[in-house]
């Protein structure tokens, strides 16, 4: 996979996104489709982060995983961290994705709205 197996892991997300749209030719469902790749990588990104901690092993840092549920992966993220049990003990790493997930809903309050 490489030095950055987790930038692989995003890639082969945006790659399932584009190919459903292409595939399907399902132009407006690209929000739900993007937020289920997004989600999907994230998944994979938390579960692959559990798998090597404390193994001395190249990490997923925290920002990519902010930045996986930043752009509509935040479902993802949360099911990996009830399933892997992974950064549920870490208070700051729980508020910012608090932030993260609130932030979003008020968007899609907004542009939902305003359509």
């Amino acid at each position: 996979m490489g030095v950055y197996p987790f930038f692989t892991c995003a890639l082969l997300g945006l790659c399932l996104f584009f190919g459903c749209i292409a595939f399907l030719n399902l132009s407006w469902h690209w929000p739900i489709l993007w937020c289920l790749a997004a989600s999907a990588a994230t998944f994979v990104l938390t579960g692959y982060d559990k798998a090597v901690a404390g193994k001395g092993s190249l990490r997923v840092p925290e920002l990519v995983l902010y930045a996986g549920a930043a752009i509509g992966g935040a479902p993802g993220l949360l099911l990996g961290m009830k399933l892997f049990r992974h950064k549920t003990r870490k208070a700051s790493f729980q508020f910012v994705l608090v932030l993260i997930i609130v932030l979003q809903v008020a968007l899609w309050h907004y542009f939902l709205r305003n359509l």
